[in-house]
């Protein structure tokens, strides 16, 4: 009989578009012949399979497979598919089928080869048995934070791709059969059916702590890797005392692979804090988190005087780099539009005629350029509110809206963009200037300059809620919220009324935040964090210049200095990575604010780096 790494496998992996057969179909099977022992990996192959009636992937599946509607005009007929799958066992006399959540091929496999049986059963693929590479990990290391396939594959090595598909996840189940084949051998597991036998699971006795409870404490090696659950808790590829040696510093770590690739960029007020918190302590982590450090040999720090520098390098990082376990700040598919000063035309690059800008493609604006047209000609689209609202409650709760704020109906077929941007504006303002005057100088006030804070923003490590901006500040969370139970019959006037609201304040804000980032492209901000003052200029976005301000340059100035200096028309396109540093920037100094930390501006472009160019 064959020893486990000298076993002939099918190893398999499906990609579907939902989570079930009763609902859901196979969009892409990869597959795979070989053994554990084999000098040369097998060749991989995957292909996608035709949707029912010529259907697409839903967005989610298109957005995490990257399997698009041009991709899908090669897929084969599940028919076809299935006879090929068919043959290859038949051929090889194939008996097992590893897969990494075997459970899941299983299911669908059993449903596919059911509606496409073969011609040569009993020989034919639907007679396979499914060994779980995912069932293995979990008894071989119990304390490895995540038994994902890229959590698993990493930890042993592996760069497993971003994107979900059937070819790199046969190839990351192959490189995993390997690793685990010879540890089972070592542990005196050498044929299937003593596998098979091993991972039964244990009887229960009543009465009986779980072994895992009753295990002996045991101390982590030099690698933080532990046995039996004490200690460190988990099962970690990288050294302890990598992280343990950080400096307590601000400043940009990277956590990285065995191959030296970046995963995932992040920032922090003190580096030594921060890393370790996500390698430390079980409880509330995420199970991103969990596969992420699953993964992590290295660690490169970059130091820096103040978490606001840090912030601004993360951008740029995560931009150069692309890490997959980065969420906010990544290109993806974003882009940035300009707009006509009527807002009836855009274009993607800035000109005589497209002035205004830029903004975020599928930003609030553009429902707000929706609203005006539907009053224009007199019907309302419903997607304003993102189907929430039916059509007759759309009429009613911009009908609301605006009569709650005097305007008369018989001139709504007239009113523009800017018309509801300047009432956005305005409501805008009031509630950020409640309370606060200008400042005496005469010049605007810092506060009505920089907007509230973003959900988030506030404690100084995570970017991602700081910029991501897709969010409409909570418009509908609660109607959201509350599920089935909330529709255009249960809406009260005054919630109607208030999603109008939101979405002309929304817009307005997003208007706001679009010039207040244009007049930073070109800035001197000084600042105090972290027991120092420093100096940061901008130049058409880019960072050029920062020091600390010496103590003989310092001139003793009002917190929250604001000097406004003239913007010129943008000629050329802001680029992407420029926008969101803005934005970074725009978030920090809001934290700043909101703390308390003195600030001073100096807007206007070509000036100098030099400490007398404030007048």
């Amino acid at each position: 009989m064959s020893s486990l790494s000298d076993q002939k496998m099918l190893f398999v992996d499906c990609q579907t578009t939902g989570a079930t057969p009763a609902t859901a179909h196979l969009l892409e099977l990869g597959w795979a012949v070989g053994r554990a022992i084999d000098p040369v990996p097998p060749a991989f192959v995957s292909m996608l399979v035709a949707l029912p009636d010529q259907q697409l992937p839903p967005p989610r599946i298109q957005k995490i497979t990257g399997i698009t509607a041009e991709a899908m005009t090669a897929a084969r007929q599940p028919a076809s598919v299935a006879a090929d799958l068919h043959a290859l066992v038949h051929s090889e006399g194939i008996v097992y089928a590893v897969a990494h959540w075997a459970q899941f091929e299983r299911t669908f496999l059993s449903d596919f080869f059911v509606r496409h049986p073969s011609t040569l059963d009993p020989f034919g693929a639907g007679n396979l048995h499914y060994i779980c590479t995912c069932q293995i990990a979990k008894k071989l290391y119990p304390e490895l934070p995540s038994r994902a396939i890229r959590a698993v594959g990493g930890y042993f090595g592996l760069d497993v791709e971003e994107m979900k598909r059937s070819a790199g996840h046969v190839e990351s189940t192959y490189f995993i059969w390997q690793k685990l084949a010879l540890d089972l051998e070592k542990r005196g597991i050498g044929e299937i059916e003593e596998l098979i036998e091993w991972l039964k699971p244990a009887p229960k006795i009543a009465g009986k702590k779980s072994s895992r409870s009753a295990s002996p404490a045991k101390k982590a090696d030099e690698h933080g890797r532990i046995k039996n659950g004490v200690g460190e808790k988990f099962l970690l590829p990288l050294e302890r005392l990598r992280r343990l040696d950080l400096p307590s510093e601000p400043g940009v770590y990277r956590m990285l692979n065995s191959h030296g690739k970046i995963l995932y960029v992040g920032k922090a007020t003190s580096l030594k804090s921060r890393v370790n918190s996500y390698f430390t302590g079980r409880k509330g982590k995420a199970s991103k988190t969990k596969e992420l450090i699953s993964q992590v040999f290295d660690l490169h720090v970059s130091p820096l005087a103040t978490p606001l520098e840090a912030a601004l390098l993360e951008n740029d990082l995560i931009k150069e780099h692309d890490p997959p376990y980065n969420r906010a700040l990544k290109k993806r598919d974003r882009s940035l539009i300009y707009f006509s000063a009527d807002f009836a035309s855009l274009a993607e690059r800035p000109d005589g005629e497209h002035c205004c800008g830029p903004f975020p493609r599928g930003s609030t604006i553009e429902p707000l350029i929706l609203l005006v047209e539907g009053l224009r000609t007199g019907r309302l689209d419903p997607g304003l509110f993102w189907g929430l609202l039916d059509q007759e409650a759309t009429d009613r709760a911009v009908a609301l809206f605006f009569a709650e704020q005097n305007v008369d109906a018989k001139a709504l077929s007239e009113i523009t963009v800017r018309n509801i941007l300047a009432l956005g504006l305005s409501l805008y303002r009031r509630s950020m200037l409640d309370g606060l005057a200008l400042a005496g100088t005469g010049s605007l006030s810092l506060t009505y300059f920089l907007g509230p804070p973003p959900s988030g923003s506030d404690d100084g490590e995570n970017s991602e809620d700081c910029v991501d901006g897709r969010a409409i500040d909570g418009l509908v969370e609660g109607i959201v919220d509350a599920g089935d139970e909330a529709n255009s019959e249960t809406l009260t006037d005054e919630e109607l009324c208030g999603l109008v609201r939101g979405l002309v304040v929304s817009s307005a804000r997003a208007y706001a935040v679009t010039k207040t980032l244009v007049r930073l492209l070109d800035t001197t901000i000084k600042y105090e964090e972290k027991k120092r003052r420093r100096q940061l200029v901008f130049q058409e976005g880019r960072l050029i210049y920062s020091a600390d301000i010496p103590p003989s340059a310092r001139v003793e100035e009002e917190s929250a200095v604001f000097r406004p200096g003239r913007r010129n028309p943008l000629h050329q396109p802001v680029e992407l990575a420029t926008y969101d540093r803005m934005r970074v920037l725009l978030g920090e100094v809001r934290r700043l604010h909101n703390r308390g930390h003195w600030l001073s501006f100096l807007e206007g472009q070509g000036h100098g780096c030099g400490y007398g160019a404030e007048k």
